[in-house]
């Protein structure tokens, strides 16, 4: 909406703000209301998106759109939307964050576990399943070593009934994963 508004000569970051304060003033009203918090996260991840177009720093954005989805999932989480929408926003954070290599790899693992939970609600998106795909390849583009990603697949493993862990060939899948399961218990 702000980028079509953009092209009738208005300024995009003034409708983004109207935007937040619209937003603000609902979620102020009905705080308990998921579709508020979603439509928020939408705004903000479109933020995101155009200011990393303009080659401006983009990773506040995708943060707050990844906290305001947070919020969804913790009133909706039995709902397919609000785990793909996080999964989209860290996913993006992680592409925002490329110079800063564990930051995005973090992003990268924690939007697979996103995925990971959307496909077990709905398997049949495929939408879903291309972005868990996007974020698997950024993760291996990213991803030297198994043990960069001890916190996520620990926390993957207490989240989720099926984990798999792929990486290269050396990465400590077969020696580092069964020593970081037995010292979280």
């Amino acid at each position: 909406w702000a980028l079509w508004r953009q092209g009738r000569g208005e300024d995009p970051a003034d409708l983004y703000e109207r935007g937040e304060r619209g937003f603000e003033a609902a979620l102020t009203a009905y705080p308990r209301a998921a579709e508020l918090w979603l439509g928020r996260g939408d705004l903000r991840l479109n933020r995101g998106a155009h200011e990393m177009k303009q080659g401006r720093e983009a990773a506040g954005f995708f943060a707050e759109a990844e906290a305001d989805y947070a919020k969804a999932v913790e009133l909706n989480g039995g709902s397919f939307d609000p785990w793909l929408r996080r999964g989209t926003a860290r996913l993006n954070a992680g592409y925002a964050l490329k110079e800063k290599k564990e930051e995005a790899a973090a992003r990268f693992a924690a939007a697979l576990v996103d995925f990971d939970h959307a496909i077990g609600l709905d398997g049949s998106r495929a939408e879903c399943v291309a972005r868990r795909g996007w974020a698997r390849l950024a993760l291996e583009q990213w991803a030297e070593a198994i043990a960069d990603f001890e916190s996520q697949i620990i926390e993957a493993v207490r989240t989720c009934a099926v984990v798999v862990i792929t990486a290269e060939t050396g990465a400590g899948k077969s020696t580092q994963v069964p020593q970081f399961l037995l010292k979280h218990g």
